[in-house]
């Protein structure tokens, strides 16, 4: 009896231990409404940035390419033709010829005709090559200011004072002139003549210097010499 009642006190204090301590785990398991949120509720996580793929079409220092002008909107630039204003007219006959300035275009035989007409000039296909020689560039144009002629450039052809199919020489600037392309005594009719005096020639009845000289003055009037 005296070891139970010496024992007595300490189970009690032992269970007054317990149930305070079982107290308080209830407390934390079931938390009431004055506990404070922040120390119970976990703070909200912000969501993840969602990556956006971007394509990117130019390069960052590239220029933007600008919109082509269609070629028919371009503007076309021509090139500016100068000359020397000179005093050169057309030599104007009393048939309606017209025939170059002596003092600018006398005329110019090719050398390489003199004793050589059967294969020159009444060879076709040398005539058509003689005929292909390139003039200088704007050789018209150029022709059209130093004869100072009204009228559009295209209105005239570069004509030679002897014709190339007579002996003339295709590219020499004194036997280089202007004519309009059509009308009487401009470079058809030219032509018509100049064919007449290219048959004579090789028909050994006319020389190159003769029908050179035929072509001087009236030649509209003068046409093919009289034998």
């Amino acid at each position: 009896m005296r070891r139970l009642a010496v024992a007595l006190p300490a189970l009690v204090v032992v269970a007054g231990l317990y149930l305070i301590a079982s107290r308080g785990g209830m407390h934390r398991a079931n938390p009431t409404r004055h506990d404070p949120p922040s120390a119970l509720t976990p703070a909200p996580v912000a969501p993840a940035a969602q990556s956006i793929a971007v394509t990117r079409t130019v390069p960052p220092h590239a220029a933007v390419p600008q919109p082509r002008t269609p070629p028919h909107r371009q503007a076309r630039r021509r090139p500016v033709i100068t000359a020397p204003r000179t005093d050169c007219r057309w030599r104007r006959y009393r048939d309606g010829a017209l025939g170059s300035d002596r003092d600018c275009a006398p005329g110019a035989l090719d050398p390489a005709v003199f004793g050589h007409t059967a294969r020159t000039v009444c060879n076709p296909t040398w005539v058509a090559s003689a005929n292909r020689a390139l003039l200088a560039p704007a050789t018209r144009e150029r022709l059209v200011i130093e004869y100072q002629l009204p009228g559009p450039v295209t209105a005239y052809v570069v004509a030679h004072v002897v014709p190339i199919a007579d002996g003339g020489s295709p590219t020499n600037p004194r036997n280089l002139y202007v004519l309009p392309l059509n009308g009487w005594g401009g470079e058809r009719t030219q032509a018509v003549v100049a064919g007449e005096l290219h048959n004579r020639i090789c028909e050994h009845r006319l020389t190159v210097a003769q029908a050179a000289r035929t072509l001087e003055g009236d030649w509209l009037t003068k046409g093919v010499p009289v034998d």
